[in-house]
């Protein structure tokens, strides 16, 4: 009996030292219980187990909080000088633009042109080297060329990052190729230009499909973030690659989203094996369907005649992108006997409750006035709440500042402590220096008041009309009437 004690306490303890330990099984995961995110740290570095945080800075290719968010492949057009700096996601090398302004006649800097290699929905744009002095009195517009307009420009939000980035964020309905912003103020000077595209919402999520050709080749092979050897033998390709039983009609696969959500595009790996003329012909045809519940609101047929490598499924459907979606379907192509999928990525984000943001919902926001939050990254666009600072407002102000962003300095008055206040209000830990009004501490004692939080009157013998005096010992600043001793007069 006692020893299947001591083995039932071991067992509780390693449990709890693996859950507690923070860390996965696999490198290059992350998440605080589920572990279903990938890094996308610079030199495939590990990113922190629990956060996603990367210790430098992101892959190429990748932005956002925790590196989540694809960056969409773009050229700049005009001034094509800004090409090799805004995509080279090093936010440190920057460009000064009063070359740029020399050669493109803009004075000061306005407009940045961008093409797409393919149609796509811009959702939110982050620009990074505008000074924070200039970001608030930035107006950037973005809208498509020829007239169109990628986003509602009445519902487009912006956030002021502490470290010279903006974000803008806005409401697209329909997908366009080419791009341009416009800055209603001149900047000095350009470090990164990131347009979302989304980030893989399906990763990890619950699957199925119709029916499996063997204990390998499951539905969850498609979203467990391996994209498929190329030309892999089965032994390796039944842990990457989906496979459903031959000797059936309408094969399907479904993912469904824990949280609802909308997605932009969908980019499909089919199973890449050249050398086998049997599998790459699988996938050609094949149908795929998003749904809201049981009402469907996008679908795509494939009806490229060649086979593909990777199929990308560009959401130029308004419904799909409002959603919300609640699970995709893919369907074969009656002609294939088979339904093979090596990993299926819809690029996208949650829907979120107002007051809620993250990658599962499961943060609540801190804006000032209990504002709404951007989903993407927890940002407010009116502040943070006061005494908060950060991407996403969660990061107390350090001492001696307060404020929303952090942004107030606490007097110098405050009484000792190294001038620390409370970082909501300001208000001063250990009260004022005597002379000086709480709670801020920043304004010396009205007339005829002095002393510790400037309880104490001033003598009515001091004179002048206000019987003025020193705020900090009640000394009569002009003197005594006759009779009275200075130097407080009050004797």
């Amino acid at each position: 009996m006692l020893l299947v004690r001591f083995q039932l306490l071991t067992f509780v303890l390693l449990t709890w030292a693996t859950l507690t330990s923070g860390q996965c099984k696999s490198r290059g995961w992350f998440g605080q219980t589920s572990c279903k995110y990938l890094c996308h740290c610079y030199n495939e570095v590990q990113c922190d187990w629990m956060t996603g945080k990367c210790p430098g800075r992101c892959a190429k290719g990748w932005f956002g909080p925790a590196c989540q968010y694809v960056s969409s492949r773009y050229r700049v057009r005009s001034p094509s000088l800004l090409q090799p700096t805004l995509s080279n996601g090093d936010d440190n090398s920057c460009v000064p633009l009063f070359a740029i302004q020399a050669i493109s006649d803009l004075s000061p800097f306005q407009e940045i042109l961008i093409d797409f290699d393919a149609p796509m929905l811009v959702t939110w744009v982050r620009i990074v080297g505008i000074s924070t002095a200039q970001a608030a009195s930035q107006n950037v517009k973005i809208e498509g060329l020829g007239g169109s307009s990628p986003c509602d420009p009445s519902k487009s939000q912006t956030v002021i990052q502490v470290d010279k980035t903006m974000d803008i964020f806005c409401e697209a309905f329909q997908p366009v190729g080419h791009l341009k912003l416009q800055f209603m103020q001149g900047i000095s000077e350009l470090c990164s230009l990131y347009i979302s595209g989304g980030r893989n919402v399906a990763l990890r999520q619950k699957t199925s499909q119709t029916t499996t050709w063997s204990t390998y080749w499951v539905s969850g092979n498609a979203v467990n973030g391996k994209l498929g050897t190329i030309d892999g033998g089965d032994s390796v390709l039944q842990e990457e690659c989906t496979h459903t039983a031959l000797g059936h009609g309408d094969q399907s696969w479904t993912v469904e989203f824990s949280n609802k959500c909308y997605f932009s595009q969908i980019v499909i790996y089919n199973r890449r094996n050249p050398s086998r003329v049997c599998c790459e012909d699988r996938l050609k045809g094949f149908l795929l369907t998003a749904y809201n519940g049981y009402t469907e609101i996008f679908n795509h047929r494939d009806h490229i005649a060649t086979k593909q490598d990777v199929y990308t499924v560009v959401n130029s459907q308004s419904k799909g992108l409002t959603g919300p979606v609640t699970k995709i379907e893919i369907v074969k192509n009656r002609r294939s006997p088979i339904l093979t999928l090596c990993e299926v990525m819809v690029f996208g984000d949650v829907i979120c409750p107002t007051g809620r943001y993250g990658r599962d919902c499961g943060s609540q926001c801190n804006c000032a006035d209990h504002g709404a939050c951007i989903v993407s990254t927890g940002g407010c666009p009116g502040g943070c709440a006061p005494g908060y600072m950060g991407e996403d407002c969660s990061t107390v102000c350090p001492d001696g500042k307060f404020g929303s962003g952090c942004k107030k300095t606490c007097s110098v008055h405050c009484e000792g402590y190294n001038d620390r206040c409370i970082f909501e209000d300001g208000s001063c830990v250990h009260g004022c220096e005597v002379g000086y009004q709480p709670p801020l501490c920043d304004t010396a004692c009205n007339v005829g008041h002095y002393g510790p939080n400037c309880a104490e009157q001033c003598s009515v013998h001091c004179v002048g009309d206000t019987y003025p005096c020193s705020p900090k010992d009640g000394k009569c600043d002009l003197g005594c009437e006759p009779g009275y001793q200075p130097p407080t007069c009050d004797q």
